[in-house]
Formats: C-alpha cells, sequence, structure tokens
C-alpha cells in the first residue's frame, strides 16, 4: 500500500476476521474491505472537495463501526520477522536489499489487512525484517509467495514471538535453532 491507512477496524465474523480501512488518496477516499490475511477489495469513494480526510473517514466509518467493527490496540499486534543470513543476499547492496524487502512486505501486508512491517535490523549475521500483525499464521502464506516472486525468498526464515519464545512458522520443518541476533 503507498499510503498508510488512517483507520482500521476489525470485526471476528463466524470464526473469521474481517478488516475495513480506509485513507485518503488524491480527491478519494479510498476504502479497503476483506477477509484478513487475503487480498480486498477497494473501493474509491467520493470526498466533498471541502471536507478533511478525517471527516471523510469519520462519515464512511460510521456504518462499520455500528456493525461491531472496532479497532485493534497496536499493543495487541504480534511479532512476525522475516529472518535472512548474510551470506543470502552477499551479492547485492544490503541497504538495497533491506528496503527492497521493507516496500515488499508492507505492500503485502497492508493488502491482506494484516499489519505492517515496522523495521529492518542487521544483526551479528543476519538481517531481520521485524512486522507488528494481527495473525502471524495468516501473514505467512501471503510473504512467501511475494517473496518468492520478487525472487528475494532464498535463505529466509520467517519465524513469531509465542510468549518467550520464538516459533518458526517457515520453512515447514525447520529444525535449526532460531534467535534474534
Amino acid at each position: 500500500m503507498s499510503t498508510s491507512p488512517a483507520l482500521k477496524l476489525y470485526k471476528t465474523i463466524r470464526g473469521r476476521v474481517h478488516y475495513w480501512e480506509a485513507w485518503k488518496r488524491n480527491t478519494k477516499l479510498w476504502v479497503h474491505t476483506g477477509l484478513l490475511g487475503h487480498w480486498g477489495r477497494v473501493d474509491k469513494e467520493p470526498m466533498n472537495p471541502k471536507e478533511t480526510e478525517k471527516a471523510a473517514i469519520k462519515r464512511y466509518s460510521q456504518e462499520p463501526l455500528a456493525a461491531g467493527y472496532a479497532p485493534i490496540d497496536p499493543s495487541d499486534h504480534l511479532l512476525l520477522v522475516v529472518q535472512y543470513p548474510l551470506e543470502a543476499f552477499s551479492n547485492v547492496d544490503g541497504m538495497v536489499f533491506r528496503e527492497e524487502v521493507y516496500t515488499l512486505l508492507n505492500n503485502c501486508l497492508g493488502w491482506i489487512g494484516n499489519g505492517a512491517c515496522d523495521r529492518g535490523e542487521f544483526g551479528r549475521n543476519t538481517l531481520n525484517m521485524v512486522c507488528d500483525v494481527v495473525d502471524p499464521e495468516l501473514a505467512v502464506k501471503p510473504i512467501v509467495a511475494d517473496l518468492r516472486k520478487a525472487k528475494k525468498l532464498g535463505g529466509a526464515v520467517i519465524a513469531t514471538r509465542r510468549g518467550r519464545s520464538l516459533k518458526v512458522l517457515w520453512p515447514k520443518g525447520y529444525r535449526k535453532p532460531f534467535t534474534l541476533a
């Protein structure tokens, strides 16, 4: 997503989380809705030329709010890390690689309503792309698909934090020790 949503709302319906989010882009209000973890639908809604983004979002969000949609506090998001060993991109500029993966993760997570990439950090022998997500398990398949398509999957390990421990979600059957060094 090229612009951060000004408002994100979620609702569980029959055990599945749905999202509603909106932001202003040019002269329209973009309203993005869908099932968490899946590409949603975008409607480009008209705005009064004198209307602020905040006023337009307030007007368009009345219906989902009345239907029980609500924000999820950022502190309730979970950590998801896409980690690369430094040798995975030794033949390219690490800073460029980090920015490309950052953009890719933000776009992927944004369009499936599941959070955002917060930052990329170089560790001792790794690059850790740190994301805040609503549901780590629902984030893995789209992230893997987008990284594969962009030819940036090689060497990647995707993990989440469960309490104090880290759990590798991808690749399946990963057996090496995993740390955020």
